[in-house]
């Protein structure tokens, strides 16, 4: 009765695993992959750093190594994760290259089939990550194929501004390319981790992110501007008026750290480009098209396709969005399946983490689930605030991340012992 099928290995099956053990279960781990470490290991690329701090990165019961930076690599990570999984004992429930191919909900069982195979669970747990799914151009590269020493003499070109279009665009340059080209649509927050010794990390404190919400993150917005002045003059770096800066609110889709990106186009080492790509052709050329409706043609040796990834979990039949779920974890009217790790936050880990306890407590019964019909009353009413007072989508919980987990928290410690 208490067998679970977890699908998905990586940060939050890991978690997924580890608790459902500890909680009694029976798991089975299904992973598509011959690995674990999900993005880590499929999206992860040479001289990827850690997007947030350590601290907002690790699992509740194993911190990160003290002897770690404030920002891991990915490979620091995906070492962490290993250690995790061996101390855990967890790979013994896991199938690696399983490729989950249906799954069903009959009688009350879910039915997954995997490499031809059928299995049948009590409950069943969707880690299958956030950024799975990439839609890629033709005649370009993904980041996790990049190679550091692919780069010299080479015309680069990248699409896209986000952590990882920045972060390869400087890899290019210290890796002698010829020329470093940064194309993107939407200008983007680039913050350095550090400014005059200090990590920005502290901006995600509770104090801070109240303030934001309070008058609509202009506060947010003032500091940043306010510390990436001081940044560029430390650095003598010349170029704060000729950078645009995003006019909407700060999310999760326009923001990006990296230490490096402003010295390097200052030192016009890269061109930073607002622009919209309108095609990839097949002599090595790409078409854009710039504000003023300008068609440009760029010359490449080398095209990095960092647009992004494409949000979806297609074992649901959700193949373009991620659904509105309770407590961004529970289909309202379905109380023996979960879906972890799809709320948009700085804390991917840390959060995961917690989801799975309060999950799995929601299947032991320990916590008692409102009525489907109010499950949906509080979605659309957090929906509507969501929209309302902060701008953003209900899957993003960046700036309410810390009401959300004292949320689950609070169902936790109201478990009878």
């Amino acid at each position: 009765m208490n067998k679970i099928g977890i699908v998905g290995f990586g940060i939050s099956g890991i978690a997924a695993c580890r608790w459902a053990i500890d909680l009694g279960f029976e798991p089975t781990v299904f992973e598509k992959n011959s690995t674990f470490g999900g993005c880590w290991l499929t999206n992860s690329y040479e001289d990827c750093k850690l997007q947030t701090s350590k601290y907002n990165y690790s699992f509740s019961d194993i911190p990160m190594p003290s002897n770690y930076p404030l920002y891991p690599s990915g490979d620091q990570i995906f070492k962490y994760l290993k250690d995790y999984i061996t101390y855990h004992n967890l790979e013994k429930y896991t199938n690696y290259n399983s490729n989950v191919q249906s799954i069903k909900l009959i009688d009350n069982i879910w039915e997954l089939v995997s490499n031809n195979i059928l299995y049948k669970f009590n409950f069943l747990i969707i880690s299958s990550g956030f950024y799975s799914t990439k839609k890629q151009l033709p005649h370009s590269i993904i980041p996790r194929e990049v190679k550091a020493n692919m780069f010299n003499g080479k015309d680069v070109v990248l699409i896209g501004n986000g952590p990882s279009g920045c972060d390869l665009s400087c890899l290019a340059v210290k890796n002698n390319a010829k020329s470093v080209t940064l194309i993107y649509r939407s200008p983007k927050w680039i913050i350095p981790r550090y400014i005059c010794g200090i990590s920005l990390h502290f901006l995600t404190n509770q104090f801070l992110l109240k303030k934001a919400m309070k008058h609509h993150t202009y506060l947010i917005k003032f500091l940043l501007c306010v510390f990436i002045k001081i940044y560029y003059i430390t650095k003598k770096i010349n170029i704060f008026f000729n950078i645009k800066i995003p006019n909407e609110k700060i999310t999760r889709l326009n923001l990006a750290m990296n230490d490096e990106i402003y010295k390097f186009i200052s030192q016009n080492k890269i061109a930073y480009n607002n622009e919209t790509l309108v095609n990839v052709n097949n002599d090595n050329t790409i078409e854009t098209v710039d504000l003023s409706f300008n068609k440009l043609i760029y010359k490449y040796d080398i095209l990095i396709d960092c647009t992004g990834y494409k949000q979806s979990i297609p074992l649901l039949g959700y193949n373009d969005s991620i659904p509105s779920l309770y407590k961004n974890i529970i289909i309202p009217g379905y109380n023996n399946i979960g879906i972890i790790g799809f709320a948009s936050v700085f804390n991917w880990l840390e959060t995961s983490d917690l989801q799975v306890r309060w999950l799995l407590n929601v299947f032991k019964k320990n916590i008692i689930l409102p009525s489907k019909e109010e499950q949906l009353v509080n979605i659309n009413y957090q929906t509507s605030v969501l929209k309302k007072e902060y701008r953003v989508d209900y899957n993003d919980r960046a700036y309410t991340i810390h009401n959300y987990m004292k949320s689950l928290t609070k169902d936790i410690k109201n478990i009878s012992r």
